[in-house]
C-alpha cells in the first residue's frame, strides 16, 4: 500500500546528533515498507544530496528536497530569534513548494517538530506528528486538536496525550529502535 509521505524537518544535515539519525532512519524504514518518501530539509551552502545517504549509511530508497530558509547571525543572545526566523522562512518555503498538494487526500505530511506541523495543520488535514516528549506548548496544543494522527515513542506518552483529550484511534505507539545491521561488523 504505497502512501506518499513528505517528512519535514528543520534539522541541519548531516549531524551526529540522535534526532537527525532517527529522522533519516525513519525515512528509510517508511520507504522500505513500500511508501514514496520525500525528506524535506533546509538547504545548506555545502549540501550534497548523496552526502546524507553516505553519512548515515542509508539505502537510497527515498528522496531529499532542499528548501531555502533565511539565515540569521549565530549569536547566543539571539538564538531563539534565529530559530524562529529560520523556522518561519522554512515554513513559508514548504507552503510555496507544496501549495498544490496541501489538500491532496493521498499525501501525508509527517514530522516531529510541532513548530512546523502546528501551523501546517491549518493548511492540510493530513498532518501526522511524531512526538518524543510530552509537550504542552502552543503548537503541541494545536496538534492535539488538529493532527490526523499522533505517533508516540512510548505507551506513557500515548497515555499523556489521551489524558489531554486525544482519542486512542488517533494515536500509534512506535518505539524507537536500533539498526542492528549497523553493528554487524563488530566482533
Amino acid at each position: 500500500n504505497n502512501m506518499p509521505i513528505i517528512y519535514i524537518a528543520t534539522v541541519r544535515f548531516p549531524t551526529e546528533r540522535a534526532h537527525a539519525i532517527q529522522i533519516t532512519k525513519t525515512c528509510e524504514s517508511l520507504a522500505a515498507m513500500g511508501n514514496t518518501v520525500e525528506l524535506v530539509i533546509q538547504k545548506q551552502s555545502d549540501s550534497e544530496k548523496d552526502a546524507i545517504f553516505t553519512f548515515y549509511n542509508l539505502k537510497k530508497n527515498f528522496s531529499i528536497t532542499y528548501l531555502f530558509s533565511m539565515g540569521f547571525p549565530q549569536n547566543p543572545i539571539f538564538r531563539y530569534i534565529a530559530f524562529l526566523f529560520r523556522s518561519t522562512s522554512f515554513f513559508c518555503a514548504v507552503l510555496v513548494r507544496f501549495f498544490g498538494k496541501l489538500n491532496d487526500p493521498e499525501i501525508i505530511f509527517y514530522g516531529r517538530e510541532e513548530v512546523l506541523l502546528g501551523p501546517l495543520s491549518f493548511f492540510s488535514r493530513r498532518v501526522f506528528w511524531e512526538t518524543h516528549m510530552g509537550g504542552e506548548n502552543f503548537f503541541s496544543k494545536v496538534l492535539i486538536k488538529r493532527a490526523r494522527g499522533i505517533i508516540t515513542i512510548s505507551r506513557g506518552l500515548a497515555d499523556f496525550y489521551e489524558s489531554r483529550g486525544v482519542s486512542k484511534d488517533r494515536i500509534v505507539v512506535a518505539p524507537d529502535a536500533v539498526d542492528i545491521g549497523a553493528f554487524s561488523q563488530i566482533d
